[in-house]
């Protein structure tokens, strides 16, 4: 959500990736607990 705020800065960009890494990582760690 507060991609559209932070946009305008420039340092936004590496911080998306992270974030995004963040998402998918934990994401992936939530899926494979599930499914053992």
């Amino acid at each position: 959500m507060d991609f559209a705020s932070s946009s305008g800065a420039a340092g936004a960009a590496p911080a998306r990736s992270t974030t995004s890494a963040k998402i998918v990582v934990a994401g992936g760690f939530g899926v494979g607990k599930t499914t053992f």
